[in-house]
């Protein structure tokens, strides 16, 4: 099944998914939450998920299954971004956003997923002041079938 979402990828026909999220600060410790305290929490899960530390390699002319080595130059940092929606922050401009973020394909020499978080909701009626959404971009291959058991390091 993984080797399914990876082989029909292309440009065109993207294989991921891309979940929306909007966190109301308040409810944080402190009342605040920031870009820096969300990389931190990334990075301290990291070692219970394996999968996102991982790409995918091919197998010439897909003549076998892609498999999943450990990515020896994994960059949380680059996995991770930070942005804010121009003033005045409404919903259309923050679906437009996500649009954006979800049409672009994933990096596949890479692990498969992003974390977009997007600041300046402010003007979104009903959110609270200070909210914002991390839009997450994985993979089907990393989550779907085989590749999200704990277990499937090796094949795709």
């Amino acid at each position: 099944m993984d080797n399914m979402f990876i082989v029909m990828e292309n440009p065109r026909t993207p294989a991921h998914i891309c979940p929306v999220q909007i966190y109301d600060p308040s409810t944080a410790p402190g009342g605040e939450l920031s870009f820096d305290q969300i990389v931190e929490a990334v990075r301290d899960c990291l070692p219970l998920a394996p999968t996102f530390r991982e790409r995918l390699v091919r197998v010439p002319l897909d003549a076998d299954l892609a498999y999943w080595i450990e990515d020896e130059n994994f960059d949380l940092e680059y996995h991770m971004r930070h942005i804010a929606l121009p003033k005045p922050g409404n919903w259309r401009q923050f679906c437009t956003q996500v649009g954006r973020l979800h049409s672009r394909p994933l990096d596949l020499s890479r692990p498969p997923w992003e974390m977009t978080v997007i600041d300046q909701l402010d003007s979104i009626e009903s959110l609270p002041p200070g909210s914002f959404a991390i839009v997450f971009k994985i993979h089907h291959a990393a989550v779907d079938g085989g590749g999200g058991h704990p277990d499937h390091h090796g094949v795709a």
